[in-house]
């Protein structure tokens, strides 16, 4: 039975495959879809409702082919297969509400042994077709031809699932190579996936930081961090807003959701950055690694030049540097494409400072110095400025003022504002009055 860490753990990537499974069920183009994808390949599908159960079994066959291909036993162990245990009860109840408490009843109370029997009927049933048939592979092909972005988080999850149960002594040594190939190009299930090992002197000549950039990135990012760890997290007044104040308190029922919400709403902020500046969001790209670089030290790894410089590639063989990849490669798609109807946001708005505007100005003015400072070093990292660029900033710029600065006879924004190629110079000067070096420079004297 799992304790109720590994259950929290465990029952996001098994809420997660639910939740594939019921927008499926939820959209009637994609149901249909796929009964016709399943009539055509000659399974026995007389109605709509007979697709969900193809579906979860499918499901429930990739996630013993991930247990078998790590080199776990074929036979019944309820304390070894608690992931699949976890997956059918969820499957059984379709429910994405279950809490510790109500796991453990089910694993404790006598009267729950035939539902536990039954757990291991199924996993005997559908053990046949994992050890026969790549379900993986037919899965996320299956999904592809329906809809690509459920084909990708069902990789997603099976990653994440896969990083679980290396943890296990009972990973071989054959199990370790497979779950490589499946980390660094997903089995080769996604075409677009770079292939293995394919790409490294390209990736190393295109994308390569020295000491100086490294140490521009990793001032911001710990001052980023230090202020999402302290001042946002650790932040009684925002924990309360956003509990007792609609929209967010539509998603905070408790105050361990606080956490993963502010999380969520800061990725989402840094995404927008990204997008306004036309960068694409990808942590493989020179500008890119200051958002990798935040996201490991949100996880309290904190490299320093050598080491980052040696795994911040995506043929990195250091299994906490894949797992933080993986993770935010999930994060920012997720917090991307996640909807949390809270409405509109302007086009120079961003969600936290929008809480911040409520419960504290002045905290609100420091984190858009912070933002106007990460985004600053993104226009810059492919070596030129565009003037779409530069008046975004300036936009930006001017949102670090608090509205008593703007009042005054000699703001520079009244006076008509200031260059903010200039003014980068002052927000994100290195110490000792070095000059700030930028990252298309040969040379940092």
């Amino acid at each position: 039975m799992f304790t109720q860490e590994e259950f929290d753990s465990a029952y996001e990537i098994v809420s997660g495959f639910n939740n594939v499974r019921r927008q499926i069920n939820d959209a009637p183009k994609l149901l249909t879809k796929l009964f016709e994808l399943y009539k055509s390949q000659g399974l026995d599908v007389k109605n709509l409702s007979d697709v969900d159960n193809y579906f979860t079994g499918n499901v429930r066959d990739a996630v013993l082919e991930c247990y078998f291909s790590l080199g776990y036993p074929h036979e019944y162990d309820r304390n070894v297969f608690k992931h699949f245990d976890l997956l059918s009860q969820v499957f059984l109840d379709n429910d994405n509400n279950l809490d510790y408490t109500e796991y453990e009843r089910i694993w404790t109370i006598p009267n729950y042994v035939q539902r536990r029997e039954y757990y291991e009927k199924i996993f005997n049933i559908r053990r046949k077709l994992a050890e026969v048939y790549p379900m993986l592979s037919i899965l996320y092909k299956d999904l592809l031809k329906i809809d690509e972005c459920l084909a990708e988080t069902i990789l997603i999850l099976i990653k994440k699932l896969a990083f679980q149960l290396d943890e296990s002594p009972l990973v071989t040594s054959d199990g370790k190579k497979w779950w490589v190939k499946l980390i660094y190009n997903g089995l080769g299930l996604n075409p677009n996936d770079k292939p293995e090992y394919e790409v490294k002197s390209e990736e190393k000549l295109k994308y390569t930081i020295d000491a100086d950039f490294f140490d521009l990135i990793d001032k911001i990012t710990d001052d980023f961090d230090f202020f999402v760890r302290n001042e946002l997290l650790g932040s009684e007044t925002i924990s309360r807003y956003l509990m007792f104040h609609e929209p967010f308190s539509n998603f905070v029922k408790d105050i361990n959701r606080v956490g993963i919400i502010i999380k969520t709403l800061v990725i989402k902020d840094l995404c927008k950055i990204f997008i306004k500046l036309n960068h694409g969001i990808n942590i493989d790209t020179l500008e890119g690694k200051i958002l990798f670089l935040y996201q490991l030290k949100q996880v309290d790894i904190k490299p320093d030049f050598n080491f980052f410089n040696k795994h911040c590639y995506s043929y990195s063989l250091n299994p906490k540097i894949i797992k933080v990849r993986v993770l935010t490669d999930g994060l920012i798609k997720n917090a991307y494409n996640m909807d949390l109807n809270l409405g509109e946001l302007d086009a120079n708005d961003f969600y936290i400072k929008r809480i911040l505007d409520k419960v504290d100005k002045e905290l609100s003015k420091k984190y858009m110095v912070i933002l106007y400072r990460f985004a600053s070093v993104v226009a810059k990292a492919d070596g030129k400025i565009t003037e779409e660029e530069e008046n975004w900033l300036g936009q930006l710029l001017s949102m670090t003022e608090s509205e008593k600065d703007k009042e005054r006879p000699d703001s520079r924004i009244s006076q008509g504002g200031t260059n903010p190629i200039e003014e980068l110079e002052s927000l994100i000067g290195l110490a000792s009055g070095k000059k700030t070096w930028y990252p298309w420079q040969t040379s940092s004297k």
